[in-house]
């Protein structure tokens, strides 16, 4: 997008803003005004269905808000693309970096259109000294009814405004004087005919900026692509020569998917035995998300680690359903994970405990519940070598019910089947595969990092998946 490259232009030069008209200089100012004045005598004068946040109306302009209205909000990233340009070796230049965003569809009063808070940052986390560039992307009708316009807003002072989507009330009481923009850089989006897709240019030679270091004149060449769940955009400027200066030189859109709802306003996620282990590992990576996390933790047990991290505590003996119940009863949950598991255990929680959570889900608002079963259960129970399947008999029966019985339940639910499990710093390289026969190792920080990331892929509800690193062998690297 065309403020990334002004705001990162912005951030190395230490300058307020970069080429453009700007819209607080007193004649760019009152015509920027004049236009949003006009915008809101416009919407005054609209019937209430055909205003952005009112119902569609007809045509192009409301199905491309509908779409919009319907389609931008959540957690994004371009990482499959990354590896894809990896994999085929694609020449430097040509290669898409990184793209972490959010998006999240905010109401301010005193700013027409429908509005939706944007935020960039290195690693997808909320961590403000990783946070790239922040603003508002305003949605107007188009004056001649062929789509909507893109706005970009910038703030003028973003620090103020981190994470600012978790205390919606800052954004409310925006006013324009903190917000700058250029209505040169509009795109139009347009629906594309017999397709789900949004697209549209900012327009020829329109949208300009100057080269801080060299004083040349440079032309925004971008477009932007919307689709049910992704989000795409060139964000690239030329020079004269039509010479590629700031963004990829391949001509490819940086392709960014929905990966997860934003965090920490779609509802809590329930972790049931986090205080060790795989489930521990969990409760880490969530939290280094911004996840609003909370744990089911029975009498007696070390909540230290949990307590380190922040986390809210429901006290739960997964054996007692109606300890569990209670504990299931405090929020409104969306997700339950069960990681739970004892070797040795008089009682084991393998199956009784998982029971337990998935009737208390039934009563209790029926989230998707995410079981950590075990390669050699059920389906899968030829994969381990005999000796693993004669070890661990017991637990593998003692899983094989618990996932019939999530099944059984009409539950969403999503079983991730880890091989051989190892201590140890992520490697990265986790794949979750849907052959029962798959056999493998590897780190709980890793299984941890793959049950984050599929929580909200799409159509991942009501499958079964083994969770492996193909590059540890099983069992010599288990011992490394």
């Amino acid at each position: 997008m065309i403020g990334a490259w002004r705001s990162l232009v912005a951030h190395l030069h230490g300058v307020q803003g970069v080429g453009g008209s700007n819209p607080l200089a007193p004649t760019n100012r009152r015509r920027s005004l004049a236009s949003l004045v006009f915008i809101g005598l416009a919407f005054a004068i609209l019937p209430a269905e055909a205003q952005p946040g009112g119902n569609a109306g007809s045509g192009a302009a409301a199905q491309a808000l509908a779409a919009v209205q319907a389609w931008v909000h959540g957690r994004y990233d371009n990482l499959d693309q990354v590896s894809d340009n990896e994999r085929r070796d694609v020449p430097l230049a040509d290669r898409h970096r990184p793209v972490h965003q959010l998006f999240v569809p905010v109401q301010v009063a005193a700013i027409p259109g429908w509005l939706v808070f944007q935020q960039a940052s290195a690693d997808g986390s909320l961590n403000p000294d990783l946070i790239m560039r922040l603003g508002l992307l305003q949605f107007l009708p188009d004056p001649e009814g062929r789509g909507v316009l893109q706005r970009e807003l910038d703030f003028l002072e973003p620090a103020s405004f981190h994470n600012a989507h978790l205390e919606p009330e800052r954004l409310a009481a925006l006013t324009l004087d903190a917000v700058r923009w250029d209505e040169d850089c509009d795109f139009l989006l347009e629906p594309v005919i017999g397709e789900e897709r949004l697209y549209g240019e900012v327009r020829e030679g329109a949208c300009r900026m100057i080269n801080p270091g060299t004083g040349e004149e440079l032309f925004a060449d971008d477009a932007v692509e919307i689709t049910p769940d992704g989000y795409g955009f060139l964000g690239r400027f030329v020079n004269a020569a039509g010479e590629v200066i700031w963004g990829n030189a391949s001509g490819e859109l940086f392709r960014m998917k929905r990966v997860a709802p934003v965090p920490g306003t779609a509802g809590p996620i329930l972790l049931v035995g986090a205080t060790r282990g795989t489930g521990l590992e969990l409760a880490r990576e969530l939290v280094a998300r911004g996840e609003d996390v909370v744990a089911m933790v029975r009498e007696g047990s070390d909540r230290s680690a949990l307590d380190a991290l922040g986390i809210p505590i429901v006290a739960g003996d997964a054996l007692d359903p109606g300890q569990v119940s209670a504990a299931m009863s405090t929020r409104q949950y969306r997700v339950v994970v069960s990681s739970l598991g004892c070797r040795g255990c008089v009682e084991p929680p393998d199956y009784l405990g998982n029971r337990n959570l998935v009737d208390a889900a039934l009563e209790h608002g029926r989230p998707l519940m995410v079981m950590v079963s075990t390669i050699g259960a059920a389906d899968s129970a030829g994969a381990p070598p005999w000796i693993t399947r004669w070890l661990l008999r017991e637990a593998i029966e003692l899983k094989t019910l618990a996932e019939e019985h999530l099944r059984a339940s009409g539950l969403d639910y999503l079983i991730i089947r880890p091989g051989a499990l190892r201590d140890g710093a992520p490697t990265g390289r986790g794949q979750l595969a849907a052959k029962p026969d798959t056999m493998g190792l590897i780190t709980r920080s890793d299984l941890a990092m793959l049950i984050a990331e599929a929580l909200y892929q799409p159509r991942i509800a009501g499958t079964v998946r083994a969770a492996i690193d193909p590059e540890l062998n099983w069992p010599w690297d288990l011992f490394r």
